[in-house]
């Protein structure tokens, strides 16, 4: 159960407060944050480091094909290629891995997925002496994914109080924003005077730190079973098809998102330009994010949801028709200001479907189906960009996906 005599962080007034960090989930938020640091720091930049890979890529020189595509068509299918084998390498672990974390517990599976993860920094460095290490790079994130991402859901849901878990995601986002806001400047900044070497042993570092605090949490064992016949099963009932369809749209989107650093690389010109673009953004939209996670304390419902998520789907609409920096830069606040009461409302929505004896198996196909989806998605994008409108159909299917998101809602009117 929440206690009410738990000291409270960001305590202003009686108003504004924040009832965050429950026991059970201290660890768990102050490693998921370092996480999500080493994510604004190298995770940002990826997409960016394997597009320059690819423009001076070697292995495909001797296909005729490779040399008849422009250098931003080359650069943008090695970034789909690299993320291709991550999603591929996701379906076809994510089954057989349940066993293994049935039996090893969710705090030493998240350890595991931050382990791989550091291996793939690991690697993704040792690229740029040989190319061909991309691979087991791209390998190893795909493992770590349900590894990590699985566990952390489970646990996150096991452990939320219901009543309060609209504030503690919200809270949690407005963490997230307050101690990563300097964070995109910082990375382009090592990039542009260190390199991306230098870059990927600061996420190491941060990663290394987080699966220390992970390793001290107390280890959840489960005895549920997974099988295609279950999710099959669950894909028939109406309920469970809105849930994924909700997650699915909600991936693309992000899909979309994971793309925009190197878009705005191509039209800014330098990785240090895109830190201080992302850290503007992020410092501008910054105090919202406190206001809101008390407010969807209280507000959780179908209207904030509907409302947010659709004004998301249309600025990813009006991206298609922006030219300037000045344009992109507000789009991209009221983005992040809506975002601030989407992205709750959605998480919080998600996790409190997934309660009970669902919980593990939920996530488990979830991440499946993600995965298909996905490799779906970067087929098209390799193919995509043979045409030159590539960008503004990204938009557009971030925009859709959005839409697809609030399919979640219809399940929890169905649940109550």
């Amino acid at each position: 159960m929440y206690s009410n005599t738990m000291p409270r962080l960001f305590h202003h007034s009686l108003i504004f407060e924040y009832q965050l960090f429950p026991p059970k989930l201290r660890l768990l938020f102050l490693a998921h944050l370092l996480r999500g640091m080493t994510n604004q720091v190298v995770g940002l930049f990826i997409p960016v480091f394997l597009f320059t890979q690819g423009v001076k890529l070697e292995i495909f020189q001797r296909f005729q094909f490779w040399e008849s595509l422009g250098f931003i068509q080359q650069g943008v299918f090695f970034v789909a290629l690299f993320f291709l084998i991550t999603r591929l390498a996701v379906v076809i672990s994510t089954f057989p891995l349940v066993r293994f974390m049935r039996k090893i517990g969710l705090a030493k599976s998240m350890v595991l997925g931050n382990v791989l993860l550091i291996c793939s920094y690991y690697l993704l460095q040792l690229s740029e002496l040989q190319q061909w290490f991309f691979v087991p790079s791209a390998i190893c994130l795909g493992i770590g994914i349900p590894l990590y991402w699985i566990s952390y859901y489970t646990e996150f849901s096991l452990h939320s109080y219901l009543g309060k878990i609209g504030q503690q995601v919200g809270g949690l986002y407005f963490l997230d924003k307050l101690l990563h806001a300097m964070l995109p400047l910082l990375g382009g900044s090592i990039v542009a005077f260190l390199g991306y070497d230098a870059l990927f042993l600061f996420g190491i570092g941060f990663m290394l730190i987080s699966s220390i605090l992970l390793a001290l949490m107390h280890d959840i064992h489960f005895s549920y079973k997974v099988s295609f016949q279950e999710l099959r099963t669950w894909i028939a009932q109406p309920k469970y098809q809105h849930a994924f369809l909700g997650s699915m749209g909600k991936i693309l989107e992000e899909l979309a998102w994971l793309l925009w650093p190197l878009y705005l690389f191509l039209f800014l010109g330098s990785e240090q330009k895109v830190g201080y673009f992302s850290t503007i953004v992020l410092i501008l939209s910054l105090a919202t994010s406190y206001f809101m996670g008390w407010y969807l304390g209280k507000h959780r419902g179908r209207r904030m949801l509907m409302l947010s998520g659709t004004i998301l789907s249309l600025l990813w609409l009006v991206r298609t028709l922006l030219v300037s920096v000045w344009a992109f830069l507000f789009v991209d606040v009221v983005d992040k200001l809506v975002n601030s009461v989407y992205a709750p409302v959605f998480d919080s929505l998600l996790l409190g479907f997934a309660r009970g004896k669902k919980v593990f198996r939920f996530f488990v196909y979830r991440e499946f189906l993600l995965g298909l989806l996905q490799i779906v998605f970067w087929l098209l994008l390799a193919l995509l960009f043979m045409v030159p409108f590539a960008w503004k159909v990204v938009f557009v299917m971030g925009g859709v996906g959005m839409l697809f998101s609030l399919q979640i809602r219809k399940t929890i009117d169905d649940e109550r």
